[in-house]
């Protein structure tokens, strides 16, 4: 196991070890009168095209966003993407259909086979405007820049894409010079 500090310098493996309940991040003063006032605000881009009222996404997988929590999401000023993992085409067509009756911009993802184009280009001719998710386990494979500028190559003025996910700052450099429009960073033990 390789240890890595704020600043990703390799470091010895810690003597002592932190829990959540031996680090308090401390308050700082504050204006505001209280934490309902209309000063706050917690919009934000999810990528330059698309802003957000909450800076929550759903997990774009099979067991948690199909139309239904997309929707929702939106609903709430968060986002979802639909996953992958349909049936078959027509059922993703048939998710699809009905997020774009009821949010501007409807989120699908892709993985990295040329056959996930010809989706793509499908979805597109359906729907307009899209972001896509590139969905795969490991952001920093060199296939993932390559899929980027393919998408932005055939269809640059009609997606918002988001790539990922990362865990180092070199991966995600090379996915924003690929031409991603967002980053996934982190990468978690997924669901077993």
């Amino acid at each position: 196991m390789r240890f890595i500090d704020a600043n990703f310098v390799g470091t010895e493996q810690p003597q002592d070890w932190l829990t959540f309940d031996d680090v308090l991040l401390l308050p700082q003063p504050s204006e505001l009168e209280s934490r309902n006032s209309s000063q706050i605000s917690l919009e934000t881009h999810l990528t330059s095209g698309i802003t957000m009222k909450n800076p929550i996404i759903s997990a774009n997988m099979d067991t948690v966003t199909g139309a239904d929590m997309a929707i929702m999401m939106y609903q709430k000023g968060c986002y979802g993407i639909v996953h992958r993992f349909h049936e078959n085409a027509d059922a993703l067509y048939a998710d699809l259909d009905k997020i774009a009756e009821k949010v501007p911009f409807v989120g699908m993802s892709i993985g990295l086979h040329q056959s996930e184009l010809n989706i793509l280009e499908e979805c597109l001719k359906r729907y307009g405007k899209l972001v896509v998710c590139l969905d795969v386990a490991h952001g920093g494979m060199t296939q993932v820049p390559k899929q980027i500028r393919l998408i932005n190559e055939h269809f640059a003025d009609k997606v918002q894409i988001i790539a990922g996910n990362v865990a180092d700052p070199v991966s995600a450099e090379r996915l924003i010079i690929a031409g991603a429009h967002a980053i996934k960073v982190g990468v978690g033990p997924g669901c077993g």
